[in-house]
């Protein structure tokens, strides 16, 4: 990653994946602030400790839902770091908990 190839790749990934979303029934890509935004709502308003600083490192997000067989929710989305990723992980997790 030093010389840069690795984070191209990560980007065309990322990009791919999201190109994949189009096809499903209900879609939708976010940019920084639209996906600060979400985790906002989703995580209390924010008023999580770690979140914070996680918000800063949020990049972007997609998801889509298809209702072929229930209803399938897939989100994805981009941070900064694995730090970052495993703590917006970690967030969401408990934010589901407390939420049932």
């Amino acid at each position: 990653m030093a010389d840069g190839w690795g984070q191209h790749a990560d980007q065309r990934a990322d990009e791919s994946a999201m190109l994949s979303v189009d096809s499903s029934t209900l879609w939708s890509i976010l940019d920084k602030k639209g996906t600060q935004t979400m985790m906002e709502q989703l995580i209390a308003g924010g008023s999580v400790t770690d979140f914070a600083t996680v918000n800063k490192r949020l990049e972007s997000s997609w998801y889509s839902m298809d209702f072929l067989h229930g209803v399938k929710f897939d989100l994805t989305i981009a941070t900064g770091d694995p730090f970052s990723a495993s703590t917006v992980s970690s967030l969401l997790t408990a934010a589901v908990m407390v939420r049932r």
